[in-house]
């Protein structure tokens, strides 16, 4: 879960953001941005992260000494380093070298290397490999047999089905109005999408998130994507919370690589004019809630509560954005 950190401890980060990212005297307008962005929310609204001077890793290692805070902002230099297409090889060692100064083990710099050096394959296994899916789909196999979760992986490939695994999301049109369950049938028909288990349908473990885009009321867009997986990575009491913002910035930022049936990116997606504001608030509601909404409750199990009674009860707060997005739990 990301802690807000003392205000007085913002220009070191922005010094060693100077410093990781902007190191040729440059900055991307998306990063800048960002940063400022971010740093806005976090109570810094009268800094301009091109005006600080920049900090080494030993300079920052002085100041911060919170492993948390430190762990926070190494990863916020992996979000920045995808906002180039792709990073240099130096961008990535560089991030390595504030990751050794402040003595912090990043898994996800493995995938920040895996772009700057092309190796596209290794990257998505990366990506995967410290996300939750695999233990999703390990959970799914108990409950549902390995059968029809195989046959579901199959169907994603229109190479079969599982009908019972069908029925199961098809039955969510006969939740109430406005619940949960009702507004994730909703967001698939709309769209057309076939569930799990019908020809062309994702593997179950795809949809976990499905159920975070409708509390949090971000539409599977690609800016949404981004916005749902930092609200997500935000709020996350799990190691491997910040693992699905970097597969998201994957996808859809850096447009790397594709996933069977999910739209493919050309990625760019935070050099839009509003971007950076819809991450920083996205990051600033998932903060304030009170629960892990991707892997701390049982969606299924809440399918039939109201989608407004549950965000009252989880303190999933409005939105603050400049250009207001489609809200697709309401």
């Amino acid at each position: 879960m990301i802690q807000i950190p003392p205000r007085e401890l913002i220009p070191t980060a922005l010094g060693a953001f100077r410093g990781a990212i902007a190191t040729d005297g440059s900055m991307l307008d998306s990063q800048r941005a960002t940063i400022n962005a971010i740093a806005s929310m976090f109570g810094g609204d009268q800094i301009d992260v091109a005006t600080v001077e920049p900090l080494d890793p030993q300079e920052v290692a002085t100041q911060i000494s919170d492993p948390a805070f430190r762990q926070q902002l190494i990863q916020a230099m992996v979000v920045l380093a995808f906002f180039e297409h792709p990073p240099s090889q130096e961008r990535s060692k560089l991030i390595d070298s504030y990751a050794n100064g402040l003595d912090i083990e990043e898994k996800s710099l493995r995938v920040i290397r895996d772009y700057a050096e092309n190796h596209m394959k290794r990257m998505v296994i990366d990506s995967y490999r410290e996300s939750p899916v695999v233990e999703w789909e390990k959970a799914f196999i108990k409950e549902e047999g390995l059968s029809t979760v195989i046959k579901n992986v199959l169907g994603t490939f229109h190479k079969g089905q599982a009908p019972k695994l069908a029925a199961k999301f098809i039955a969510l049109e006969h939740c109430p109005s406005g619940s949960l369950g009702r507004k994730f049938w909703e967001m698939y028909s709309s769209r057309n999408w076939p569930f799990p288990g019908q020809d062309g349908g994702v593997p179950e473990a795809i949809t976990v998130h499905d159920w975070v885009h409708i509390l949090s009321g971000y539409a599977p867009n690609m800016i949404g994507e981004i916005q749902v997986n930092a609200f997500m990575a935000a709020g996350s009491s799990q190691p491997t919370g910040f693992s699905t913002m970097v597969l998201a910035l994957g996808l859809y930022e850096a447009g790397a690589f594709k996933i069977p049936n999910i739209p493919q990116s050309a990625g760019h997606v935070m050099e839009e004019p509003n971007s950076p504001l819809a991450l920083a608030d996205a990051l600033r509601r998932g903060i304030a809630t009170n629960v892990d909404t991707l892997e701390g409750i049982d969606h299924w199990a809440l399918k039939d509560e109201s989608v407004v009674s549950l965000r009252e009860h989880f303190n999933i707060i409005e939105k603050d954005e400049p250009t207001p997005t489609v809200d697709v739990g309401l």
